[in-house]
């Protein structure tokens, strides 16, 4: 079992132990690291405005993509590293070839994405959650559910996915607006 565990200076990873690496520890430069994720071959994260993969075995270490801002929430997953920039969630493949938008986040609001192995979700403060397949390139995605909308300022974006269902945080009612300290909901939507 690989471990990731970033923080906004040092980036340590923890390999199996029957490897020959032990722990693998990265200084961020001045611009610091943001994200980080990992799949059983490589390791990805967010550096300035660059995306990098690292090589667990060879410890060799590459540039994927430059952006031009960071990169965050980074999740590996099957061929992919997916990531949030700016208004977009992106799907990119492990060797950088190819780059795409598969998620626009703009009617979502501020928010959280999530991915299966054939689909990703993305929800925000609008209480609204989106899904879109993974072979799918349309990034408007399809309107999977509506709940309350909540304060941004207030609350973190939660969301998560397994086989049977993906759960999500957002506002119980939604004609009314979650803010400064009202409940949220944990909703569930079985797949």
């Amino acid at each position: 079992m690989t471990r990731a565990i970033v923080t906004l200076a040092t980036l340590v990873i923890t390999t199996p132990d029957d490897a020959d690496t032990g722990d693998l520890t990265f200084a961020a430069p001045a611009s610091g690291l943001l994200s980080a994720a990992a799949d059983d071959e490589h390791y990805f994260y967010a550096q300035g405005s660059g995306l990098r993969r690292g090589n667990f075995d060879s410890g060799e270490n590459i540039e994927l993509v430059e952006l031009e801002d960071r990169a965050s929430a980074l999740q590996a997953s099957g061929d992919f590293v997916y990531f949030s920039h700016e208004d977009d969630i992106y799907r990119l493949t492990e060797n950088g070839s190819s780059l795409e938008i598969i998620g626009d986040t703009r009617e979502a609001g501020d928010g959280a994405f999530t991915v299966t192995e054939s689909t990703v979700f993305w929800s925000g403060d609008k209480g609204i959650l989106y899904a879109n397949d993974n072979a799918d390139g349309d990034p408007l995605g399809e309107t999977l559910d509506q709940r309350g909308a909540w304060d941004n300022d207030d609350y973190e974006p939660m969301i998560a996915a397994d086989d049977v269902a993906v759960y999500w945080v957002a506002g119980p009612d939604p004609a009314v607006r979650s803010s400064d300290g009202d409940p949220l909901s944990l909703f569930v939507a079985c797949l």
